[in-house]
């Protein structure tokens, strides 16, 4: 079994980067597709129950960056690092978490994820 304890694991992510990205299921391997959208960042962090679905807002660095100066809790907040070329030429992101760049934020479309508890 792995080790998720130093890792986000995130069901959904909103993509804000004005870039489309897709990223591997840490469970199945499939490649899901996270096209740009133009929705907002709410005002104050979304607090994730065990029992929901786990969403994050992808961003930029400087986006990220700006969001922490402000002095908004950045917990539902993955920031995008970078963009390899994966499986049949797609565009697989790699993403971190904006309150500790050395905690990877990771795709993990489990039905279930019980056990897991975020802020």
């Amino acid at each position: 079994m792995r080790d998720y304890s130093r890792i986000r694991l995130s069901n959904f992510l909103i993509n804000l980067t004005g870039t489309d990205i897709e990223m591997y299921d840490d469970v199945s391997g499939t490649i899901y597709d996270f096209p740009a959208c133009d929705s907002d960042i709410p005002e104050t962090p979304t607090r994730h129950r065990i029992d929901s679905p786990t969403y994050h807002y992808v961003v930029t660095e400087d986006r990220a960056k700006e969001l922490i100066e402000s002095g908004r809790p950045v917990y539902d907040i993955a920031v995008l690092k970078s963009i390899g070329t994966g499986r049949d030429n797609s565009k697989i992101a790699t993403l971190y978490w904006a309150a500790n760049p050395e905690i990877p934020v990771i795709l993990y479309k489990s039905k279930s994820n019980k056990g897991i508890i975020y802020p």
